[in-house]
């Protein structure tokens, strides 16, 4: 079964265009040549006295070619004729002509195939056409018409089986049944005698002495029967016989391989190696301990209300109480001092650490002004780094507020 559609030139009596259906059957001839009729039926628009819908009826006869163009697919050629208008019912003399097939056979499955192609018919106007006075043509004239249609084909019979091949075999011609050939009995043969086997090799080794300690050697010796060559990771060469000297660092075991014609013989043996005694740990003298030093001498503390409230500045009664702190170091005169100045952790500590760097430097400068050598003096100030007391008391916090004169040692 195929559809179509068909464009018709205005001589032939319809209008420009049609659609239809059709059937087609075909028969092999050869393996790649098929004789084809089909028989259809399309719509169209016939010229009379004016354009009416209508019908006409293309009937063609094909010799296609098929030939291979891909393992599923084939190229048909064909050539044939064509008889369009059966019954005169579309009026038109165009009727009989020559008609040229172009297509692709595609093979789905074993039997069916998809067939696009395209036909071309020429149809010329017979001499008899002058005859019909409803028509206004010229002599000579002809008819074409370009088909472009689809079909879907299936093979029947022993061709299902070959749609790819393009063709059905050719059945094979029976052949006669073969007469079976009479029996003979062979006479009885004496099986033959085998050869004995060959003996299996057989293989040993030892280890002299078979216990070293680490960087001695030991002596291994093996021997063999019914072998070639023996064999190992250990072994210089491949002798079936010899001796060796190892040097193992561990315990180890020796594996031996020896091979013949009657196959192979495996020995081992093993070497124990003890390890030597380390030399004894002798400790290192224990270092003499460190000289003991003395904490740095406390010479004089300034502690009390001898400052004005969260300044620098000496009172009377702190002045009063340096005056002893003059006569301590006129007597001491080879001692240097680090003049340390202390504050509680009440105010930011940043701040409290510039409080103490003023008092301390206040007192040395108090000191140096009653005679004391400024090269003696030292002046630091620790914040509330270094508290004497808890600061979370009231009385831990008066500690902590001080001024210490520290010997400093060279």
């Amino acid at each position: 079964m195929l559809a179509h559609y068909t464009a018709v030139n205005n001589d032939a009596a319809l209008g420009s265009s049609s659609g239809g259906f059709a059937g087609r059957g075909g028969i092999f001839a050869l393996r790649w040549l098929e004789a084809e009729i089909e028989y259809g039926r399309a719509s169209a628009k016939v010229r009379g006295p004016e354009y009416t819908d209508g019908a006409w009826f293309p009937t063609r006869l094909f010799a296609t070619a098929n030939l291979p163009l891909r393992p599923r697919a084939k190229l048909l050629i064909g050539a044939g004729l064509v008889d369009t208008y059966k019954g005169d019912v579309t009026n038109s003399p165009f009727e009989e002509g020559v008609s040229v097939l172009a297509g692709v056979r595609i093979c789905f499955g074993d039997a069916w195939s998809l067939r696009p192609e395209i036909v071309w018919d020429r149809t010329p106007d017979p001499a008899s056409w002058l005859q019909r006075d409803y028509l206004a043509a010229s002599n000579g004239q002809v008819s074409t018409r370009w088909n472009f249609r689809i079909g879907v084909s299936r093979f029947l019979g022993r061709g299902s089986k070959t749609c790819a091949e393009g063709a059905p075999a050719p059945a094979a011609p029976k052949q006669p049944a073969p007469r079976p050939a009479p029996v003979v009995t062979p006479p009885p043969v004496a099986p033959p005698v085998a050869a004995p086997p060959p003996p299996a090799p057989t293989a040993s080794i030892s280890a002299s002495p078979a216990r070293i300690t680490s960087g001695q050697s030991a002596t291994l010796t093996w021997s063999s029967t019914n072998a070639t060559r023996c064999t190992a990771p250990w072994m210089t060469g491949n002798a079936a016989s010899g001796s060796q000297s190892v040097s193992p660092t561990s315990n180890t075991t020796y594996n031996l391989t020896c091979n013949g014609a009657g196959g192979s013989g495996n020995a081992s043996t093993s070497v124990n190696v003890t390890q030597p005694a380390p030399p004894p740990v002798v400790a290192p003298p224990a270092a003499a301990p460190p000289p003991r030093v003395a904490p740095p001498r406390e010479i004089f503390k300034l502690q009390g209300v001898f400052f004005d409230f969260d300044k620098a500045t000496l009172t009377p009664a702190g002045q009063k109480q340096l005056d002893s702190a003059v006569t301590i170091l006129t007597r001491l005169s080879d001692v240097n001092v680090e003049i340390q100045g202390h504050t509680d952790s009440l105010g930011p500590a940043a701040y409290n650490q510039s409080l103490s760097e003023r008092r301390a430097q206040s007192v040395k400068e108090y000191l140096t002004s009653k005679g004391v050598p400024a090269s003696r003096l030292t002046a630091k100030g620790y914040g509330e780094s270094q508290p004497a007391a808890d600061n979370g008391t009231k009385a831990g916090r008066a500690e902590n507020r001080r001024v210490l004169l520290v010997e400093i040692r060279k």
